[in-house]
């Protein structure tokens, strides 16, 4: 897992370098779940110099105390942040607004020598299954980009004319062209952004467990009905005690049996049984990463 990275994302790299040409700015999709580790560390030498502005999308489900704080660290950066929700707009106009305004003087000076006015243009990037296609739809009103709750679907790049004065290309998903540490992997996996097969199921749910149990106790005795002694749990939130950027790169600690003791608690409640009384632990996994990705268990960040 820690070296996934198939021939289409080197495709997708090779398609922001040829295309940043075309375009006056660009939107790089973060999941705001995963803030850091849905970033492509290489993106910026592809940009050639465009303005960007970061979309955190699927904010709806990200611990808005985290997003906060990673957005006090790019603007600290320079850098200009918008969360945004593809599902219902919120903040998609005002990533709109930001990014006109961004590339006034670049449109101004197109205009002066076409003597024609132009669409503002902007290139969607971001890692796979982060939104690019429902962003698009939404601003375009109309469904021209195929949508799916899995990663890959972007197969090649679109132009989507979004109205009369702005036009959106969309490119195929993009993950870090090096190796991925653990936890950037778990991360990435955790969210739906690695296909079935690249990574490890169980040690997903484990990792996904360890990090509830330490920040955010109670969730899973909650949601399950269960009742399981933790003494482990520490709550406050994934980004006290330290600087942002140390912690997103810190290894997650060895897993503990008490994560698969709750895992087999899960797994039991729901009555996810094998042949012989065994508890279907893949099973229970399965329906604990759903359950994460689609908010069920509220909004968390990792």
């Amino acid at each position: 897992m820690a070296h996934w990275f198939p021939g289409h994302m080197a495709r997708a790299k090779r398609e922001i370098a040829e295309n940043i040409k075309l375009v006056d700015a660009v939107f790089e999709l973060i999941d705001a779940r995963v803030a850091e580790s849905s970033r492509n560390p290489d993106l910026e030498s592809l940009l050639g110099g465009r303005p960007r502005v970061l979309l955190l999308t699927k904010n709806d489900l990200a611990d808005p105390r985290v997003t906060a704080r990673w957005m006090e660290v790019w603007s600290g950066q320079g850098l200009s942040a918008v969360p945004v929700n593809a599902v219902t707009g919120d903040g998609l106009r005002a990533a709109l607004h930001l990014a006109r305004s961004l590339t006034e003087e670049r449109r101004r000076r197109r205009f002066q020598r076409n003597l024609l006015p132009t669409p503002l243009r902007v290139m969607v990037v971001g890692i796979p299954n982060v939104g690019k296609s429902s962003l698009i739809n939404y601003l375009s009103r109309r469904s021209p980009a195929r949508v799916a709750d899995r990663p890959g679907v972007t197969r090649g790049k679109q132009w989507i004319k979004v109205d009369r004065e702005a036009q959106f290309l969309d490119l195929p998903g993009l993950l870090p062209p090096r190796g991925l540490s653990a936890v950037e992997a778990y991360r990435l996996a955790a969210v739906g952004a690695l296909p079935e097969g690249h990574f490890d199921l169980m040690n997903t749910a484990g990792r996904l467990l360890l990090h509830l149990r330490q920040f955010y106790p109670g969730v899973v005795e909650r949601r399950y009905g269960l009742t399981v002694a933790d003494d482990t749990g520490s709550g406050g939130t994934p980004t006290d005690g330290g600087s942002l950027q140390q912690e997103v790169r810190n290894e997650p600690e060895e897993m503990r049996p008490a994560d698969w003791r709750l895992l087999t608690a899960i797994g039991a409640k729901r009555g996810f049984l094998l042949a012989g009384g065994a508890v279907d632990l893949e099973k229970a996994a399965r329906v604990l990463l759903k359950d994460f990705r689609t908010g069920v268990l509220g909004r968390i960040s990792t």
